[in-house]
């Protein structure tokens, strides 16, 4: 078997992404990687067992999405898969942040949805986040799973599925905005990566790397954070945490807030501030013994 089927095929055993015989939706836009991944996962539906389908849709932003969407058809039925096709028509002004959201939602509503990230993809996540001023959170980058979102490729190089696409003769369509500069992902694909890479050979696979030691701090500070018992919201406990554990409990009851807000408010927790409002409503009532939390 090639190196890349065997890669895939290990990445959704090993890392149990779906069991066999689970029913697996496989988004696919049109575009090379994700015709790249379909393909891949045919080829090896023997060893990873997945009853495969496609999920497609056309987010009605380009005049030209909706061929796509048919050309996504066309495929799925040449592999004798079931498609799913939806149409969102968010119109020319959607921005690629609530095209995102959009196209999540409805993937969501599968139990379980493979998509074409890949260490490309990877190293310009942890990227964006980096210049964001993310924390261990941000840089763990995209997740193997998430909520039912599975990444079969995603230690799998761009240039293998390049090569993939290229030696098999598939066909894909190219989306013509992935090169559009207004938006910050198709410039640090186009500019900064290739910058990096030339100033600093294995740039990439270092970003990929981060993300990988990342995430394995930030499950360990949200298995630490599921092991504290509401004690800790009294006011000598509290100011008694690490810093880094109160801020994660203060940012985990308010989603909405950020890294800077946490830090003014375990300084008005230590001050004895009596109220202290959170970014997007609610806040912090505190007491001389207790903190009592208002969403």
């Amino acid at each position: 078997m090639k190196p890349l089927l065997q890669q895939v095929a290990r990445n959704v055993v090993q890392r149990r992404l779906w069991a066999p015989g689970a029913r697996v939706h496989v988004a696919v836009s049109g575009g090379r990687d994700s015709v790249v991944l379909l393909d891949l996962l045919v080829r090896t539906k023997g060893m990873h067992g997945g009853d495969l389908a496609v999920v497609t849709i056309d987010h009605g932003i380009r005049p030209e999405s909706a061929m796509e969407a048919e050309f996504v058809r066309t495929l799925a039925e040449k592999h004798g898969l079931p498609v799913f096709q939806f149409s969102l028509k968010l119109g020319a002004q959607a921005s690629e942040q609530q095209a995102r959201e959009a196209r999540y939602q409805v993937l969501r509503t599968f139990e379980t949805v493979a998509v074409a990230h890949h260490a490309q993809d990877q190293a310009e996540t942890v990227l964006i986040q980096l210049i964001r001023g993310s924390g261990s959170a941000g840089l763990s980058g995209m997740g193997w799973e998430n909520r039912g979102i599975v990444r079969p490729m995603l230690d799998v190089d761009a240039r293998s599925i390049e090569h993939w696409a290229l030696d098999h003769a598939l066909e894909w369509r190219e989306d013509a905005s992935n090169r559009d500069p207004r938006f910050l992902r198709s410039r640090v694909r186009h500019e900064a990566l290739p910058w990096l890479e030339e100033v600093r050979p294995g740039g990439i696979s270092g970003l990929c790397r981060t993300a990988e030691r990342f995430s394995l701090d930030e499950r360990y500070f949200q298995e630490v954070l599921q092991g504290l018992d509401d004690g800790v919201w009294e006011v000598a406990r509290f100011v008694a945490l690490p810093e880094a554990l109160a801020a994660r409990l203060l940012l985990r009851e308010f989603p909405a807030s950020h890294w800077d807000w946490t830090r003014e408010a375990l300084a008005q927790i230590r001050q004895h501030a009596e109220w202290i409002p959170a970014p997007g409503g609610g806040g912090l009532r505190c007491a001389r013994e207790k903190i009592e939390r208002v969403r």
